[in-house]
């Protein structure tokens, strides 16, 4: 019994080693293809571009400072208003300016019928007209005093600029001339002949015409007006506020064309050169650009070169003040072989990669041209058409069998 269940046993061990196949022998496991990504090789264009960043401002801009210092009645604009050349932009309070006018003004009728009568040659009412000159140069001399006073006490305080001032001191200086003249012209024409008389009106009228248009242009002081069309950028006072003389008041943008302002390291102002076209990414755009300036020193916080970019902005699409990258390319190549970085590997100092040719791994050398951060330019060694292998380089070995993947751009 024993002996049957032995022969079976060694019976159905010959049946299952009959069944079994044979091992593989490593020539078949080299015979099995790999799978790798691969690539069509095509044509296109590629540059050596750099990448500079900055920041846009206006690239024209005009403060607009007061003439004249006063208690501001209105100001008529707004932030980012756009305005035209001559648009009123602020007033400015100032009793003093009307009186002075208003007196100028009577001061210049009276001279001027002085200077008639003078040249009617009636001796008498020459006489009256000059004893009343004199008598309105008094009141003149006596007002300019008083406002000579008032503003010395307003300096003295730190009140007023000196500029301001000293208009006032030279206002009570000719007044002073004026008084001194027209008693001299009064006592002088009780004397002498009316030839001289009428010389001295003559003079009496130009001094008044000029103290008139003093007065008048001060009084155009008071309202402060665009000089040219732009963007309102900067208001520095409000309605009721007191301002200064020589204060800057508003800023005046103008943002047809847009400057941008890059900081470069010494090692890239070569690559700069005034007039030199640049691509400009704005707000999700690219626009042109063109090299203004180049500074020849450095920034002295900064240590770095000012480079100055224009944005023409004539449709006014952008603000002052948005960041931007500045493409700066050196070299360009149209109509170049063109294939991924990663194809390519490198062994003692030569560059190859793996061409895929009826579905086996040649390995080709090849040369270089321009890159970018991802495709290399092929000058030799690939053509268009061409499949090379992208993915999978460190499995394969030249004349492996492949299981190419072909995979998109």
């Amino acid at each position: 019994m024993k002996k049957t269940k032995l022969l079976l046993i060694l019976g159905c061990l010959l049946i299952l080693s009959g069944c079994s196949k044979p091992a593989a022998t490593a020539t078949d496991m080299n015979d099995q293809p790999i799978a790798v990504t691969v690539r069509s090789v095509k044509i296109g264009s590629i540059a050596n571009s750099d990448i500079f960043s900055g920041r846009t401002a206006a690239a024209a801009e005009t403060s607009i400072t007061a003439e004249m210092a006063g208690i501001v009645e209105k100001v008529y604009v707004s932030l980012g208003q756009r305005v035209e050349k001559g648009d009123m932009l602020l007033s400015i309070k100032a009793v003093d300016a009307s009186k002075s006018v208003d007196q100028a003004k009577a001061a210049l009728e009276l001279a001027r019928a002085s200077y008639n009568n003078a040249l009617g040659g009636n001796v008498t009412n020459q006489l009256n007209q000059l004893e009343n000159a004199a008598s309105l140069a008094r009141l003149g001399y006596d007002e300019a005093q008083r406002n000579y006073g008032i503003y010395k006490e307003l300096y003295d305080a730190g009140g007023i600029a000196e500029d301001q001032y000293k208009k006032v001191q030279l206002a009570l200086n000719q007044a002073d001339q004026q008084l001194k003249a027209a008693e001299k012209a009064y006592e002088t024409a009780k004397n002498q002949a009316i030839p001289d008389s009428q010389a001295l009106a003559k003079k009496q009228l130009e001094q008044a015409e000029v103290a008139y248009k003093i007065a008048t242009s001060n009084l155009d002081k008071l309202t402060l007006k665009a000089p040219a069309s732009g963007i309102i950028t900067t208001i520095n006072f409000s309605d009721n506020e007191m301002i200064s003389q020589g204060m800057p008041a508003f800023i005046l943008s103008d943002l047809n064309k847009l400057e941008a302002t890059l900081q470069v390291a010494e090692m890239d102002i070569s690559k700069f050169k005034a007039g030199d076209s640049v691509s400009v990414s704005l707000s999700d755009q690219v626009l042109p650009g063109v090299v203004k300036d180049v500074s020849q020193v450095t920034d002295a916080r900064s240590s770095l070169y000012t480079v100055n970019i224009v944005i023409d902005n004539s449709a006014h699409n952008y603000p002052a003040g948005m960041a931007v990258d500045v493409q700066l390319t050196r070299e360009k190549s149209e109509n170049a072989v063109l294939i991924p970085k990663k194809a390519v590997f490198e062994e003692d100092g030569q560059q190859y990669v793996y061409l895929c040719k009826d579905n086996k791994a040649v390995k080709t050398a090849v040369t270089t041209g321009l890159s970018d951060p991802f495709t290399l330019e092929i000058t030799q060694g690939v053509h268009e058409g061409d499949t090379v292998v992208i993915g999978g380089l460190s499995l394969i070995k030249d004349g492996d069998n492949l299981f190419p993947v072909e995979k998109e751009d």
